[in-house]
């Protein structure tokens, strides 16, 4: 017998069961390996503040949602991601969820930075967002087509 599954989704890591809706846990890690490489990849680029790897990830038509009612392109973003005088040193994501519905996936979570204020500047900061990001299969491959964010916390130590 062959079964069609048009929507699937996936909780990864520790805390994922803790806080998720009931769902089905029909994802493999396979089919989720697409989205997840690329927010990973999406993740470390905006730690180390490189626009030329997130131009990449991001979508001719990305649209980046923040929690202040902001809309910015993906042109927008990426010159406001080249402005930051933040220096991410670290990061992590807790909470994360994948769900996929034919060649469209939508993964959030909770994603952590740890860096310093800036280059003059040496105290400590941990900033934590919570996000909902979407990404499209054009051609087998994935790319982020939006994006929104909300800043759970921001905070300075010494």
């Amino acid at each position: 017998m062959t079964v069609a599954v048009n929507s699937v989704c996936l909780a990864i890591g520790a805390d994922a069961t803790a806080s998720a809706p009931d769902v089905p846990r029909t994802l493999t890690t396979g089919q989720a390996a697409g989205p997840v490489a690329v927010e990973s990849a999406w993740d470390e680029a905006f730690t180390r503040r490189d626009v030329r790897a997130l131009a990449a990830i991001f979508a001719d038509n990305f649209v980046q949602l923040g929690d202040d009612g902001t809309v910015m392109t993906k042109t927008q973003l990426l010159r406001s991601v080249g402005m930051l005088t933040m220096i991410g040193e670290t990061s992590f994501t807790t909470e994360r969820f994948v769900r996929i519905t034919g060649d469209a996936a939508t993964i959030t979570g909770i994603y952590v930075q740890d860096g310093r204020v800036s280059r003059t500047d040496a105290r400590r900061y941990r900033l934590k967002i919570r996000y909902a990001d979407v990404y499209s299969r054009t051609t087998g491959k994935w790319k982020a087509v939006l994006g929104f964010g909300h800043v759970l916390s921001y905070k300075i130590r010494k």
